[in-house]
């Protein structure tokens, strides 16, 4: 951890939106981990280029059940290590401190088997943080629907992951509000939020955001149930749009505790970086063991 004061590292998206296209609507992103290390590579070395200090790994969509539709359930562990270990070997190049933060995205439903038990969810945090650390990153960002019993599950896996892998790193929490059968449901929506921030408050976690998904609200208005129960760093989506960043920016009460600034391609992290405000750096480059 560094003082407050300094500067928030601007932060390159999650890959998978650089690399879509060469797998298709239907392909999986995070195969190219395996089939293709050079091409994510390369486009980790484009943001880094650009001034990235920090990247994602491409592991956004390699949970066990998500990868099952590729036919991929037991590579979950390949493809989240290598995703991590792409994005350190380029950090390590870089000519300034480049940080590597595990994108870990928990689904709480997934196609054919439907809603995920607390059991599965626990399951695959435990693989895939195990994964990342081991991969090399830095931090770990957990993206779980708003849920207390899915956040609990999420937490202990992550905690099992890291305990496998003999290293710990920050975890930084994303709660995704969760969709009920049958309509949106904006008052049990907000309550569930404040319910998972009040416990993940509880839990040493580093940072808390939220990743609105497709619900009809923006993040701001969203952390707005959340912010009352948690006084540290606020962590953003890896694909948060150019207005969701510079609301939060500009408002005097949150820009300064922002945990990264996202950006959605190298020009725009370009203009990003011309932004300077201070805050505190969650992380620091992990030392080799």
């Amino acid at each position: 951890m560094t003082g407050v004061g300094e500067r928030i590292p601007h932060a390159a998206p999650a890959p998978a939106s650089q690399l879509a296209r060469w797998v298709g609507k239907s392909g999986c992103v995070e195969a190219l981990n395996i089939e293709r290390p050079k091409l994510v590579m390369k486009v980790h070395r484009r943001f880094v280029k650009a001034g990235a200090e920090v990247l994602f790994t491409n592991s956004g969509g390699a949970a066990p059940q998500l990868l099952r539709s590729f036919r991929m359930f037991d590579e979950a562990f390949a493809v989240s290590y290598l995703g991590a270990e792409l994005a350190r070997t380029v950090a390590d190049e870089a000519d300034h401190q480049v940080l590597v933060i595990g994108d870990v995205r928990l689904p709480s439903r997934v196609p054919v088997t439907g809603f995920m038990t607390e059991d599965e969810i626990e399951s695959a945090a435990r693989c895939l943080v195990s994964a990342q650390v081991a991969g090399g990153v830095d931090a770990v960002l957990i993206d779980v629907s708003a849920r207390p019993g899915h956040v609990a599950a999420a937490m202990n896996g992550a905690r099992w992951g890291m305990t496998e892998a003999e290293q710990k790193v920050p975890l930084m929490l994303l709660l995704r509000p969760a969709l009920h059968p049958g309509k949106f449901d904006r008052a049990q929506t907000h309550e569930d939020l404040a319910q998972s921030a009040a416990l993940a408050a509880t839990m040493q976690v580093a940072a808390i955001g939220v990743n609105p998904g497709d619900i009809p609200e923006t993040a701001p208005a969203l952390l707005e149930h959340v912010l009352p129960y948690w006084k540290g760093a606020v962590a953003l989506s890896p694909a948060a749009d150019a207005n969701t960043v510079r609301t939060l920016c500009e408002d005097p009460m949150l820009g300064g505790r922002l945990a990264f600034l996202p950006s959605s391609s190298p020009r725009d992290l370009r203009r990003v970086i011309k932004t300077s405000l201070g805050a505190t750096t969650l992380v620091r480059r992990r030392k080799s063991k």
